[in-house]
């Protein structure tokens, strides 16, 4: 399970083709983890979007990710990492957005240390035009894990998103520190330092891309 998290939050193509594997391996050598369900389902959610395998179309991944977060939060409704993905899918891909709120807040409730909830969270408040409270549990969640590349990353797009990318260059920088393989975390790079008026840079992140 872990080496799925840890595969997952490299934000390439072969470390979600891993986590995949490494989720399903969890969850055969213990069918009632509820963990391996919620990694599994946001696999399943990224996959809709590019980060992970273009194999399988939106309509297959949306159903297997729903599946797999109601599978988490029926095996333990305790468990912050199962609202958490199941609050994702809902989110991303049945727009519910007054459910996706109350999962989101759920997980925060149960586990307000658990950084991926507050990242998540952060995009579903920027998406309802929520800025600057986006990008307060944006930080918030960097805070808890200044070791993730997926948070660190994040942080920076919200930035670019809130059209205030000279916040945010420097986080997509270190998050390309931390793994220089990540093609869209250069993508975004690009696309931050365009909105600053630094051509020459954004070239240079399209050709590393």
């Amino acid at each position: 399970y872990l080496k799925g998290r840890y595969s997952l939050n490299e934000m390439t193509l072969g470390g979600s083709i891993k986590s995949l594997e490494y989720f399903q391996r969890a969850i055969e050598k213990d069918p009632g983890y509820a963990q391996a369900y919620g990694g599994l389902a946001e696999y399943y959610a990224y996959a809709t979007y590019g980060v992970s395998s273009s194999s399988i179309s939106p309509k297959e991944a949306h159903a297997k990710a729903k599946a797999a977060a109601l599978k988490a939060v029926d095996l333990d409704d305790t468990l912050a990492e199962a609202h958490t993905s199941l609050a994702w899918v809902l989110f991303i891909h049945d727009w519910d957005w007054e459910i996706a709120g109350q999962e989101f807040r759920r997980a925060i409730e149960l586990n307000p240390r658990y950084a991926t909830a507050r990242q998540w969270y952060s995009w579903y408040l920027a998406a309802m035009s929520r800025s600057e409270e986006a990008l307060a549990e944006a930080r918030r969640s960097l805070a808890l894990d200044t070791a993730s590349v997926s948070i660190r990353r994040s942080l920076g797009w919200l930035y670019y998103y809130t059209r205030q990318p000279e916040q945010g260059i420097p986080h997509l920088q270190q998050a390309l520190v931390m793994n220089p393989d990540a093609v869209e975390t250069h993508q975004i790079l690009a696309l931050a330092t365009m909105q600053a008026g630094d051509l020459a840079a954004a070239h240079a992140a399209l050709e590393e891309a």
